[in-house]
């Protein structure tokens, strides 16, 4: 099973609290769909980015995260 997943990253000079940077797109493979959730937290923490939040919404997932200093 794949999903779209709408990344938001905000920069470390803008971290905690600051605007994201525009979502931009990956796709997430899991065998079931609540392991999407898990995959996605993996896929964008090997990217080398601290995850905030991950939820599911209508067109797929949606992650915040913060770049690392």
């Amino acid at each position: 099973m794949q999903s779209q997943v709408k990344l938001f990253v905000i920069p470390a000079a803008r971290a905690p609290a600051g605007p994201a940077e525009p979502a931009r797109d990956i796709v997430v493979e899991a065998p079931t769909r609540d392991q999407l959730w898990e995959a996605a937290r993996e896929r964008v923490a090997t990217e080398g980015y601290l995850v905030r939040t991950v939820s599911f919404g209508p067109d797929g997932l949606v992650v915040y995260a913060e770049e690392r200093p």
